[in-house]
């Protein structure tokens, strides 16, 4: 049903450049977006979405090759940390996987539905808290943009006050993390040093187009010992490399 929508969708589109019918293309967009199923199907698991993030699950998976990763790396009796939980395909994914989940999600909206899809796949194991992982525990302010899952700590636009937390405080040892938060990764590893130190396995977004000093991210991760695995490239890498084929695009790092 959801890809006769967006196929349908695309095809009256095709017919209204947009630049000659700028207001029309936005309405049938719009209406198409509000007629899209709030509940999808991806890895293997149903979740409940937003109308307007619905296009992403049209394949039925979601970050194919992260989530080949987690499957072969996770182990059963692992306690796993997701950095940015969103609405949980992630981290109902990994909580299939492990012996338990923390699942971090600072935005209210966001958090909810998280709550609603943990609850709804009947998952016991996963812990999940309304709070963003960052360099000190406290309060700060999260830019809400049009899309949920582009929401980033900052100080632009809509904002939201949200709780911060460092992961060294949880008082829990972790076997694996995932963080994808859109450009605060280095201030979360920051914050949680202390247990970088026993070398988690580690899947992180790398966007240098959002990271203050791509450089510094990567330093800070080999200085713990890390290498890296570019999970878009699908090879072995290194930092040096990483700076140069990396600008405006982005990749997972699968670091060990």
């Amino acid at each position: 049903m959801l890809k006769a929508i967006i196929s349908l969708r695309k095809a009256i589109l095709s017919f209204l450049p947009r630049r000659k019918y700028p207001l029309l293309g936005k309405l049938f967009k719009n209406i198409f977006i509000f007629f899209s199923p709030s509940k999808v199907n991806v890895n293997g698991f149903e979740i409940f979405t937003y109308p307007r993030e619905a296009p992403d699950f049209t394949s039925g998976e979601y970050e194919k090759k992260e989530t080949e990763i987690f499957k072969k790396t996770v182990e059963s009796n692992w306690v796993v940390l997701d950095g940015g939980a969103n609405w949980g395909v992630h981290t109902i994914t990994l909580s299939k996987l492990a012996k338990e989940v923390w699942a971090f999600e600072p935005s209210k909206k966001n958090f909810s539905l998280l709550e609603k899809n943990i609850e709804y796949n009947k998952c016991k194991n996963i812990k999940a808290i309304n709070k963003a992982l960052s360099e000190k525990t406290g309060i700060a302010m999260l830019e809400v943009s049009e899309s949920a899952g582009s929401y980033k700590i900052g100080n632009k636009g809509k904002l939201e006050k949200i709780e911060t937390v460092r992961g060294d405080e949880l008082n829990q040892n972790f076997d694996f993390i995932k963080l994808d938060i859109e450009g605060h990764e280095l201030e979360a590893l920051r914050g949680m040093e202390n247990l970088l130190k026993e070398k988690p396995v580690l899947v992180v977004e790398y966007n240098p187009s959002i990271l203050e000093s791509p450089a510094d991210f990567l330093d800070f991760l080999t200085g713990l010992g890390y290498r890296f695995f570019d999970i878009k490239a699908d090879r072995n890498t290194t930092a040096k490399r990483l700076l140069e084929d990396y600008i405006d695009t982005h990749t997972n790092l699968l670091c060990k």
